[in-house]
């Protein structure tokens, strides 16, 4: 008779994130580990961050229900999952979910100072300062910082009394000597504080870290790429403390161009309002390359990187087919005969008849 197949990762983390209770039962009965990793997410981690980059909502009754079941038959809050790597109480800070926090800590889930720093805690972490000299230094497991925990937390993010707790505590770690550009491995990319500053959408945090010395050029990548609705805040922030927009590189590219490509029009629109240069090539030799999360592997980005050197915003645009995106560029000053590294002008590499008419008909006026 032949043997049963254990149900796979994939299944596992798949029904934890769905929070299919009778499903994951079933799964566990038949052998599955609660404790199994897909793709760096464990099944607790999955749940708790159902869209890794959303804002948290309230869980549902069903998905509290899954969690508890899940911690209650084996599922360990203390392995690490999600990017970067982190323990289930602290990616439940990441996400702003004071309801798995609850869970985690009647389940008895480790406080520790990181966890105080990403709950804004500042009793706790301003007595670990005290008593260890090494704490602004010091990484958690998965590799994450006191300042990184307290920057990433969305616990304040409708809590103006604990937005305040988090710069608090962010302010202490810096005055004992945290690195605000201090780096952590995440999913194909190296993130910092402004980062998750960025992410968390939280202003005051971003504007505290810049004034402590982050860089406001990079910091202006994750302003524009991860600040959602408070985009316009956060890079306008980075522009008040003397960020160059035309040394901004987005995945090998210029930040402009990166937008442009995929198809972050709003954000490059703006961007170009803010001086960015739509001549600015695409340079082989940029040496600061942001991967984000969830986009391309390191391979594809190579090999997409290597087919577009020496573009310009407007063979992006032309490319892409957005003729909103093309006219703005064109009205910007866009070199509508600038050719590539392939010797490729932006009518060359538009894919759209109505594009390539665009263009001619620009062309002709300056040609005129």
């Amino acid at each position: 008779m032949a043997k049963s197949k254990t149900p796979s990762p994939k299944l596992m983390v798949g029904a934890a994130q769905a929070a299919d209770l009778p499903q994951l039962k079933k799964l566990v009965a038949a052998g599955g580990d609660l404790n199994a990793s897909h793709r760096g997410y464990r099944g607790l981690h999955a749940l708790i961050q159902t869209k890794p980059h959303a804002r948290a909502t309230v869980p549902s009754s069903q998905q509290i229900a899954c969690f508890k079941w899940m911690l209650k038959n084996g599922a360990d809050p203390e392995l690490l999952g999600a990017w970067p790597p982190a323990r289930a109480i602290l990616v439940a800070a990441i996400v702003g979910s004071q309801e798995y926090v609850d869970v985690l800590t009647k389940a008895g889930a480790k406080i520790d100072v990181f966890v105080s720093a990403a709950l804004g805690d500042v009793a706790s972490v301003t007595s670990a300062i005290a008593s260890r000299f090494t704490v602004p230094t010091d990484r958690d497991a998965g590799g994450l910082t006191a300042l990184q925990c307290a920057a990433a937390s969305r616990m304040g993010r409708e809590d103006a009394a604990v937005r305040h707790q988090l710069i608090e505590i962010a302010t202490a770690l810096l005055n004992a000597g945290a690195e605000p550009e201090a780096r952590t491995q995440s999913w194909g990319h190296d993130v910092d504080a402004v980062y998750f500053a960025a992410s968390a959408h939280h202003v005051e945090m971003f504007e505290l870290l810049l004034r402590r010395g982050a860089d406001p050029t990079r910091a202006m990548v994750p302003a524009i790429w991860n600040g959602g609705d408070r985009f316009e805040s956060l890079a306008n922030a980075a522009l008040a403390f003397g960020a160059d927009v035309n040394s901004t590189v987005s995945e090998g590219r210029p930040l402009l161009n990166d937008l442009i490509r995929w198809g972050q029009f709003t954000q490059a629109l703006w961007l170009l309002k803010h001086g960015a240069d739509p001549n600015r090539e695409q340079n082989p030799e940029e040496s600061h390359v942001e991967i984000h999360i969830g986009t391309e592997s390191t391979n594809d980005v190579a090999r997409t990187l290597a087919t577009t050197v020496g573009w310009t915003a407007l063979h992006q645009a032309a490319s892409r087919g957005n003729a909103r995106m093309v006219e703005a560029l064109i009205a910007a000053g866009a070199e509508v005969y600038r050719i590539d590294h392939a010797g490729r002008t932006p009518y060359d590499v538009a894919n759209a008849a109505p594009l390539r008419a665009l263009l001619r008909k620009a062309r002709g006026i300056i040609h005129s």
